[in-house]
C-alpha cells in the first residue's frame, strides 16, 4: 500500500543514496475510492501531499500525480459539479455519456 508517508521515504532514500529524481510520480493509489481529483484522507492527506510537492519544488524537482481519465458515474462531489455544469460528454438525446470501463 502507498502512502504519502511512504513517497517521502521514497524521495528521502534517494537523496540519502545520492540517486539523482527528478521527479517524483504516484500512481492512482493516492485517489479516495479511485474517484478522480480526489486525495485520500488516511492515506494521502493534503497537509502531507502539500509538503511532498513543496520540498520537492525547493529542490528544483517535480511531482507528477497519475490521473485516470474515466470519471465514476456515481454520486460524488466531482461527477456531481461536473453534471451541475453539464461539462460531460452527452449522447443525442442529451443523457449524459457513459463509457466502457472493463
Amino acid at each position: 500500500m502507498t502512502t504519502a508517508h511512504q513517497g517521502k521515504q521514497v524521495i528521502a532514500n534517494h537523496s540519502i543514496a545520492e540517486i539523482p529524481l527528478e521527479t517524483m510520480w504516484t500512481d492512482i493509489d493516492y485517489m479516495y475510492n479511485r474517484w478522480i481529483f480526489t486525495l485520500d484522507p488516511e492515506r494521502f492527506p493534503l497537509d502531507k501531499v502539500r509538503e511532498i510537492v513543496d520540498y520537492l519544488h525547493e529542490h528544483g524537482q517535480h511531482y507528477i500525480l497519475m490521473v485516470d481519465p474515466a470519471i465514476a458515474y456515481q454520486d460524488y462531489p466531482t461527477f456531481n459539479r461536473g453534471k451541475e455544469d453539464g461539462i460531460w460528454l452527452k449522447e443525442a438525446d442529451g443523457s449524459i455519456h457513459r463509457g466502457v470501463v472493463w
